[in-house]
């Protein structure tokens, strides 16, 4: 075997046979580390008009999303996080837990029975 200098460059054979010329070490010499530029400060982020914005209940990313919406989900990770304030339930004739939106004046369930919110609101007098 030839002894090796930095002068020549060293073939390497792959598997298929073929071969290809190794980049010599003169070439890869590291670039010295240059001065990143100074960042500007972050703003925080603007919806656009009639959007809203609320953080991914799972992974805290920032969602944007029309106001009338009552849920959204991640595209990241898939959860379903509510965007409106939400009331609870349990259904009289199933016992499901039904979520509903805390301005709703009539809930339905999904076995079909439909309750009127305000008529189970405690009096207060």
């Amino acid at each position: 075997m030839d002894s090796l200098d930095d002068s020549k460059s060293i073939e390497l054979k792959t598997f298929n046979g073929e071969t290809k010329p190794e980049v010599s070490s003169q070439e890869t010499s590291p670039t010295p580390l240059q001065a990143s530029p100074q960042r500007a400060p972050e703003v925080p982020f603007q919806p656009s008009e009639g959007m809203k914005v609320t953080p991914c209940s799972y992974c805290r990313l920032n969602l944007q999303h029309p106001q009338s919406a009552y849920f959204v989900q991640c595209p990241s990770c898939k959860a379903m996080t509510a965007a409106r304030a939400l009331n609870s339930m349990h259904c009289c004739f199933c016992r499901r837990l039904v979520y509903y939106p805390a301005e709703a004046s009539f809930v339905r369930c999904s076995c079909g029975s439909t309750f009127n919110i305000m008529s189970q609101a405690p009096n207060n007098n």
